[in-house]
């Protein structure tokens, strides 16, 4: 069965998830926090430098930045069309003006067709439509 409704083996997974990366803030954080002198006391001998507890978050701060303002973006402009492109033209159920609306009713939801917005919009003679 596939849905998004919580099951006892998701929120089992959710709970040990959750349970796991508080873990491992905690141990970051007192690994950061703690002098290299303290943990050797404990016979905690082989650690990173402490240097990389600024190094790997400004790292990753930096790289999410960059992906967000620069790549994706991109990547989206890349993927779409360009705006002259003949692909955005077309007709559907939405731009079809067959039926005028009944006379005291409100006009049904569509897409005006850019024909129609053109001569509306930049028309010298205003047509009733």
């Amino acid at each position: 069965m596939n849905t998004p409704a919580p099951t006892l083996s998701r929120s089992i997974y959710g709970f040990v998830v959750y349970i796991t990366s508080m873990l491992l803030l905690v141990i970051y954080l007192l690994w950061a926090f703690i002098p290299t002198s303290t943990l050797n006391s404990f016979g905690i001998d082989y650690v990173p430098d402490k240097y990389w507890a600024l190094a790997i978050p400004s790292f990753l701060i930096v790289a999410i930045l960059v992906f967000g303002t620069c790549l994706y973006p991109g990547y989206i402009l890349m993927m779409s069309d360009s705006q002259p492109s003949i692909s955005h033209l077309g007709r559907d159920s939405f731009t079809n003006f067959e039926q005028p609306p009944k006379r005291g009713s409100i006009d049904p939801l569509i897409d005006v067709p850019i024909a129609k917005v053109n001569r509306d919009l930049y028309s010298i003679h205003k047509h009733d439509d």
